[in-house]
């Protein structure tokens, strides 16, 4: 007697059906929001590598017996870098509770956000260490 070969057949897949995932103890979740989930993470860090040096700075200039005016920090682009910082604090503690909502953006819409930041960030990064080492 001859063991009988299973056969598996694979289901037809529709061209625009998405593909789903299962996740512990959850419903199932598309795979398009992988792309806004990677969207957001680029927002999240970007915003937490900004938010990291605005509270380093917050806390060095609170520290010194007389507060810098405005003169001593420099021009308007200086002050507009430095509020970057300041105002990335709190952006990225919104970011967080705000996640779900993000996700469920349109991809470019979410790319669009997470780049500016990143993009925001890298300048005010390259303006701050250019000030620093001509000072």
């Amino acid at each position: 007697m001859e063991a009988q070969s299973l056969h598996t057949t694979s289901a037809p897949t529709l061209p625009g059906a998405p593909r789903l995932r299962l996740l512990e103890g959850r419903d199932a979740v598309s795979e398009r929001s992988q792309a806004s989930l990677r969207a957001w993470i680029l927002l999240f860090g970007s915003l937490s590598f900004a938010a990291g040096h605005g509270v380093f700075l917050f806390t060095a200039l609170t520290r010194l017996e007389k507060l810098p005016g405005r003169s001593e920090l420099g021009g308007a682009l200086e002050s507009v870098v430095l509020a970057w910082f300041l105002a990335a604090v709190p952006l990225a503690l919104t970011c967080v509770p705000l996640r779900g909502r993000f996700l469920r953006l349109s991809a470019t819409l979410a790319w669009s956000l997470a780049s500016s930041a990143t993009a925001l960030t890298l300048a005010a990064f390259t303006f701050y260490l250019r000030a620093i080492a001509l000072a």
